[in-house]
């Protein structure tokens, strides 16, 4: 089938579909419903090499496919309205994902990811325009080692150290620079949190079975 063609299809199903939606299908007998009185839903799919379209009375989906059958962009409709659109772009000659850009109602997030599919950075932006940064990085074996945060307001870096079974043994969190926590892990349960104010222990706080107990002062 010619690409164009088929998206073509694809896209004039979903608008007649949507003026089918529109139009609201009429419920058959309660012998053919889920439950009595449960109007049944309208819905439709259609896949071809280029995309896939999958549509219901009040959502549509569109997502298309790059040459080499990757996902490349979507689209979603909530009655009538496209609430959601995304991208998709990749390593060359690779089906790992190197960039993800999705839009919609409530901002906008950019995802970033090395050539393991691990996320090495974010960029998160709110409907009033605010923007928060993170970034990752992994140590030789593919575990989280350092993490980044910056929304303009605060810088946020927290580190990570394992033992050699590979479970979490430290985390520490740095505020603008200076520690301001140190966890320490005897297990996933079991650890003990000391919080720093000016570089110096203010409070120790015990978790234990993942409860946390009563903290002490420095």
């Amino acid at each position: 089938m010619d690409r164009t063609r088929g998206r073509t299809f694809v896209i004039l199903s979903l608008v007649f579909l949507s003026r089918a939606a529109q139009a609201q299908v009429q419920p058959q007998d309660d012998a053919a419903s889920p439950e009595p009185g449960v109007k049944p839903v309208a819905a439709y799919a259609k896949t071809t090499r280029d995309s896939v379209a999958i549509a219901g009375r009040d959502v549509w989906y569109l997502e298309e496919f790059d040459a080499r059958e990757r996902p490349s962009s979507a689209v979603r409709w909530e009655k009538g309205e496209i609430t959601e659109r995304t991208t998709w772009f990749y390593h060359d000659n690779s089906d790992v994902v190197r960039l993800s850009v999705r839009t919609g109602a409530d901002g906008s997030t950019e995802s970033e990811f090395d050539e393991s599919g691990r996320c090495v950075g974010m960029v998160v932006v709110d409907v009033s325009g605010s923007e928060t940064r993170y970034r990752y990085a992994y140590d030789s074996q593919g575990r989280l080692s350092e993490s980044w945060t910056e929304d303009g307001k605060k810088s946020v870096r927290v580190t990570y150290a394992y033992r050699p079974d590979g479970s979490l043994s430290e985390r520490k969190v740095f505020t603008d620079g200076s520690i301001t926590l140190v966890a320490s892990y005897r297990d996933d349960d079991n650890w003990v949190e000391t919080a720093y104010f000016g570089g110096v222990p203010i409070l120790v706080v015990e978790y234990v079975n993942g409860v946390r107990r009563k903290g002490n002062r420095e």
